[in-house]
Formats: structure tokens, C-alpha cells, sequence
């Protein structure tokens, strides 16, 4: 994540997924998991974070 934000402020923003590659929902689950296991969030944040 840090990596990815550094990068963002040198070059602007980049997108998930490259354009107009076909994104399914295992694409997305993969992507959402391996963001949370970088960020260290626990399921117990999310739930705080989105009030559930």
C-alpha cells in the first residue's frame, strides 16, 4: 500500500486492472484480499469502518 501510494503521487492515478482487460468477481475478491493482507485489517475493522 505504501508503494502504491508513493507511486500514485509521482505519476497520478493508476487503475486496478488494466484497461479494457475483462475484471470478474474473482478478479476483484483476489485484488480486495491481497489489499486487506497488505493493510493488516482485521474483519473486525471493516465491520467498524462500515458501521456493521
Amino acid at each position: 500500500m505504501t508503494a502504491y501510494g508513493a507511486r500514485v503521487r509521482e505519476h497520478g492515478e493508476l487503475p486496478p486492472f488494466p484497461a479494457g482487460a475483462e475484471v470478474d468477481g474473482t478478479h476483484v475478491a483476489v485484488t480486495a484480499a491481497a489489499i486487506l493482507r497488505a493493510s493488516d485489517i482485521t474483519s473486525f475493522e471493516i465491520g467498524a469502518i462500515f458501521n456493521i
